[in-house]
C-alpha cells in the first residue's frame, strides 16, 4: 500500500513538472503572441496549444509515466492525440465562454481552466501510459 502510493504520488509529481513546463510554452505563446504580436486570443490559443503538445508526450510517455515500451508508442500518440485535442476543444471553448459571456480577463480564465484541463488529462494518460496494457489491447 505505501509503495504503491509513493509510486502515485512520484507520478504525480513527475506529471506536474512536465505540466508546468509544458504549461509555460502555453502560457508564454498565449501571452505574447496576443500582447505583442497582436494576434487573437482564439489563434494565439491555437498556436500555443501547438508548443504545448510539442513538449508535453515525449515528456509525459517516458519521463512522467516512465513508459518506455516503444512497441506501443503509435497508439500512444494516437490516444495521446485524441486527448490532447479533446482537452485543446473543452479550452477554449470554454475559454471563449468565460472571456466572451462572463467578461473574464482571458489569463484568468484561462488559469482556472488549466487546473480542469490537468485533472482530466491525468486521469486519461495514466490510463494511456499504463506499462502493464497487453500488446492487442
Amino acid at each position: 500500500m505505501k509503495t504503491a502510493l509513493l509510486k502515485e504520488s512520484g507520478q504525480v509529481a513527475r506529471f506536474s513538472v512536465v505540466g508546468a513546463l509544458s504549461i509555460f510554452v502555453y502560457y508564454a505563446l498565449l501571452f505574447g503572441l496576443t500582447e505583442f504580436a497582436a494576434v487573437w486570443y482564439m489563434l494565439s490559443s491555437l498556436a500555443a496549444f501547438a508548443g504545448y503538445y510539442s513538449v508535453n508526450f515525449l515528456l509525459q510517455k517516458f519521463w512522467a509515466f516512465q513508459n518506455k515500451d516503444k512497441k506501443r508508442v503509435g497508439r500512444q500518440l494516437v490516444q495521446f492525440s485524441f486527448v490532447a485535442v479533446g482537452n485543446w476543444v473543452l479550452n477554449v471553448t470554454l475559454l471563449y465562454v468565460l472571456v466572451e459571456y462572463a467578461h473574464m480577463w482571458y489569463m484568468l480564465a484561462q488559469g482556472i481552466l488549466t487546473i480542469v484541463v490537468s485533472i482530466i488529462s491525468y486521469l486519461a494518460l495514466r490510463c494511456i501510459f499504463r506499462r502493464d496494457q497487453p500488446l492487442s489491447a
